[in-house]
């Protein structure tokens, strides 16, 4: 029995042993068949399409305004993730990838990669962004997509009749309100209704105008299309090479004014865009054991395929009184005005760095860059006086010496940092960077009518015109330039920063480190070849010190406080005004000499006196000596004259302004935060920072800037397949601004017989008008102040619940509130005068200024996703959200028809959308 169980035995073993082997030879048939899932999914790339439709309810711009989802349609959803190549256990480097996202919408990205590792790639990306500015936008313009706007040839100019005095046909845009034009106006003093006659002409030219109002989009899209290859020339040297192409289409609004004796009109157009940038990108890049080095061009070329455009007047072109003669009372009149012009930007490039130990390493780098404009100059050649008569008109530029800027600017930079760290807890590092920005464009004089006014040779009926000594410097005519010209030079400004920084960390004790730093800066800016200087400030020095401290308290809880104060001191130029009118160094005909003998200029004149182009800081009283040159160019105390240096317009600053970017300022800042994980599961961060600008010595202007803001956030896993998060973040801004209202001092003592003066007690003590008038230019009543305070609240929590449905289900959610509220105080006020007063009564009353009414926007954004697996390659994706915004906001009343006089109404109003969408996809992943 056991002989033969034995063999029994030995025969069953041998059998075994014999299948044993056999399998193990089928071994690699097997693995080659099926590999393992788990070495498959770490070696093998994931490939990925998602394929949908998605719908949206309701058509809204702002909704819309970068996701896509911009009107009541369907759109497709399409995401793919593509990639491939040699295996990982073969020879082969190659390797590729293409990805998609949001093919669907005009928000779509696609990008394509293709290489050997270690020696080639080359790469591909189209982008494509719909940004969508306004869908409420409205114009009765023809002409959009062209660069000539026209109005219907059924517009009528808009009047308010009533208004016009002796000239009735006066333009103003606020007659296309019945709301207005039915109402009774001031006329003369006087309340008067409109009368038959008027009603039935404001009634046609509303019927006429009104329905020629359409809805025009505002939108820019940008096209982008980029494409590179990097190759290895060795194993420490790099070739690089990119060209990036961008096509920027679409509308924005723009304001087109036009002058014209019977007032300024201003149209808010569609403006054409159709632009084009290419850039360029090329270097070497070189790699070693201790150094590197970059060497390389950058270039940036922008055509701008609309160099103008051309828009009708919707206005008359004259009126009664003109003195241009056959007034035409007809919107006949175009103007042009250009757009930015091509340019070009070209830039090489060195950067480099050596480690000379462990502890000691030194980088380096600095650019050469040139950058050309020089557009030929438009010219709106000749506005006719009248078009039956071509012989006759004027040119709007009189005097141009160059057709094109002919503008250029090297910009030359280099920058070094050079860390140490001589022991293991303490870090130095010591930086420069110098930032020298050339602008080598010409300084020309040009003389222009503004908006191609027409010129004006008589006011109140007595011949006038620009100053004699001004036409024949420019080498004129004499009598060939108006009273309102403007002879203004253009200014190039150049900028120079020099900057070093020193730092050092160090290592106080366990789990506790401090830094500290110190920052210099100097800004040097100027305009070669202006005949003064342009800038408010030439020079201006910042100083900061900064510190920040940092410790691990626990291995749960983290802190982080940094700290820093700067100081910025400048020499503050009030007079850098003086760089583009340069006939303020001209002596101007009929100009006495100076108490020194010389010629009186309007700058020598400030030089001798120690003036600003505000003048004495006085009342009409006392009188500068008569005959002498401040009378000339101060009279009655007042600003400098502007047509003594040539302008239309005043463009003198007020005594004690100052540019915030450019004035005396102390500045605060604090940043703390805070981490702490409470257990595995439950974690929190939280940060509160702050900052405060003070300007000490700016009068007026921006007077103080201060900023906080909080944020926290909690995460908390309930369960390895349930998790929450919640945020929460408040913004406040305030900031206070300090302005003065500027009038002339004048002896005029009533208005119509009037003489009294009301409300303004609480700040001077003037009772009657002709003490106003004679300080009118130090009345304490004209200054004014405003505060500026922003208040922005986000609050928000999301939920992620998988492993539903035996793993095959998951569902996400987010919520997301937007509360948002500026609110401006303003104090101070003005002068109003009393049309309705009597003879002795009161002729002027002071105004109180109000805040100005709270600016408000909430949005609310709630997103629902679920995505149910089949299996372990596919799955359905459903989404759902809602969109809602609420806003208010006080500047698009002015956007209504009857809400201003010179500018036609747009009809936009504040963005509000409620929008819902819905969708769903199918998603699919292989190998």
């Amino acid at each position: 029995m056991n002989t033969k169980k034995l063999a029994l035995t030995t025969q069953s073993s041998a059998k075994a042993v014999c299948k044993v082997i056999l399998m193990l030879g089928m071994v690699p048939f097997a693995l080659a068949a099926e590999e393992d899932p788990e070495v498959k999914e770490q070696t093998q790339p994931t490939n990925k399409i998602e394929a949908g439709v998605l719908y949206n309810s309701d058509d809204s711009a702002k909704a819309g305004e970068y996701n896509g989802l911009y009107t009541e349609d369907p759109y497709g959803i399409g995401n793919i993730d593509l990639s491939g190549g040699g295996n990982y256990d073969s020879d082969s480097t190659r390797r590729w990838r293409v990805k998609g996202t949001n093919l669907g919408l005009q928000n779509r990205n696609v990008t394509g990669e293709y290489g050997w590792q270690g020696k080639l790639k080359l790469r591909f990306e189209y982008d494509e962004l719909l940004r969508n500015r306004s869908g409420s936008f409205k114009t009765p313009y023809l002409g959009e997509g062209t660069n000539n706007l026209t109005l219907p040839e059924s517009w009528l100019v808009p009047l308010v009749p009533q208004l016009g005095g002796d000239n009735d046909t006066a333009a103003n845009a606020r007659g296309l309100s019945s709301d207005v034009t039915n109402s009774p106006a001031l006329v003369r003093g006087v309340l008067t209704s409109p009368d038959p006659d008027q009603l039935a002409a404001t009634k046609a030219i509303q019927k006429a105008d009104l329905p020629l109002f359409r809805n025009v989009d505002l939108y820019t899209k940008r096209q982008t299309y980029d494409g590179g290859f990097s190759f290895f020339i060795s194993p420490e040297w790099e070739f690089t090479a990119n060209a990036n192409h961008m096509d920027r289409n679409g509308y924005k609004p723009m304001s087109f004014s036009t002058k014209a004796i019977t007032g300024e009109r201003v149209s808010v157009l569609p403006d054409l865009i159709d632009q084009t940038t290419n850039q360029f990108n090329a270097g070497f890049n070189y790699t070693g054991e201790k150094a590197f080095m970059q060497i390389g061009y950058y270039g940036s070329i922008f055509y701008n395929n609309i160099n103008s455009m051309r828009w009708q007047d919707w206005g008359p072109n004259s009126g009664p009184g003109t003195p241009i003669p056959g007034g035409i009372p007809s919107q006949t009149r175009f103007d042009t005005m250009s757009t930015a012009p091509d340019n070009q930007f070209h830039q090489f490039n060195l950067n480099g760095g050596y480690n000379f130990s462990p502890t000691t390493k030194l980088v380096m780098g600095g650019s050469y860059a040139r950058s050309t404009q020089n557009e030929a100059f438009l010219s709106s050649g000749v506005i006719l006086r009248d078009p039956n008569d071509p012989t006759s008109g004027y040119n709007p530029v009189p005097f141009a010496p160059a057709s094109s800027l002919d503008g250029l600017i090297e910009t030359s930079t280099f920058n070094m940092k050079l860390t140490h760290k001589p022991t293991k807890d303490l870090g130095l590092a010591l930086g420069y960077k110098y930032d020298n920005r050339d602008n080598q464009t010409p300084v020309n004089t040009y003389a222009y009518y503004a908006a191609d006014e027409p010129p004006v040779f008589t006011a109140n009926n007595n011949p006038t015109q620009a100053n004699a000594a001004f036409i024949s410097a420019l080498g004129l005519p004499p009598g060939s330039l108006g009273s309102n010209i403007n002879i203004n030079a253009n200014t190039p400004y150049s900028k120079m920063s020099n900057q070093i920084t020193l730092n050092g960390n160090y290592h106080l004790a366990k789990d506790h480190w401090l830094n500290a730093g110190y920052e210099w800066e100097k800004l040097d800016r100027s305009c070669t070849g202006s005949w003064y200087n342009c800038v408010n400030a030439t020079t201006s020095n910042e100083h900061t010190g900064k510190a920040q401290w940092r410790a691990n308290w626990t291995d749960s809880i983290n802190t982080r406080i940094d700290y820093a104060f700067s100081k910025r001191t400048v020499n503050y130029d009030e007079n850098s005004w003086l760089s583009m009118v340069p006939m303020a160094n001209v002596v101007p005909a009929g100009a006495p000499n100076l108490p020194n003998g010389l010629p009186a200029t309007a700058y020598n004149t400030m030089l001798y006196y120690g003036l600003t182009g505000y003048g004495k800081t006085l009342g009409f009283n006392p009188q500068p000596p008569t005959d002498s040159a401040l009378a000339f160019f101060f009279a009655n105390n007042n600003a400098l004259s502007p047509g003594l240096y040539g302008n239309r317009d005043r463009i003198s600053e007020l005594l004690g302004m100052r540019r915030f970017n450019m004035a005396n300022r102390d500045r605060n800042k604090l940043r703390t935060a805070i981490n702490w994980q409470a257990t595995e599961r439950l974690s929190f961060q939280g940060g509160f920072d702050f900052s405060n600008d003070d300007y000490p010595d700016s009068t007026y202007g921006l007077q103080k800037s201060r900023q906080w803001d909080f944020n926290f956030d909690a995460s908390y896993a309930l369960s390895d397949t349930f998790s929450a998060n919640f945020f929460y973040s408040h913004q406040n801004q305030l900031s206070n601004t300090a302005g003065r209202s500027y009038n002339a001092n004048t002896n005029v003592t009533n208005i119509n017989g009037a003489i009294g003066l009301s409300g303004s007690s609480g700040c001077n003590n003037y009772t009657t008008l002709e003490e106003r008038n004679l300080n009118y230019k130090i009345d304490p009543c004209l200054n004014w102040s405003t505060d500026m305070q922003n208040d922005v609240d986000v609050l928000g929590f999301s939920l992620v619940k998988s492993g539903l449905m035996s793993g095959k289900l998951s569902l996400a959610g987010d919520f997301v509130v937007s509360l948002a509220r500026t609110n401006v105080g303003v104090q101070g006020g003005n002068y109003v005068n009393n049309p309705l007063a009597a003879a002795g009564g009161t002729a002027a009353f002071f105004i109180p200024a109000t805040n100005l009414p709270e600016v408000e926007t909430n949005t609310f954004d709630l997103r629902l996703t679920a995505q149910y697996a089949f299996n372990k390659a596919s799955s359905i994706r459903a989404m759902y959200s809602y969109m809602r915004m609420d806003s208010s906001d006080y500047a698009y009343q002015g956007m209504q028809p009857g809400a201003l006089v010179a500018v036609l109404p747009t009809y936009e109003s504040a963005p509000t959308y409620s929008v819902h969408a819905i969708g769903l996809s199918y998603n699919y992943s292989f190998q």
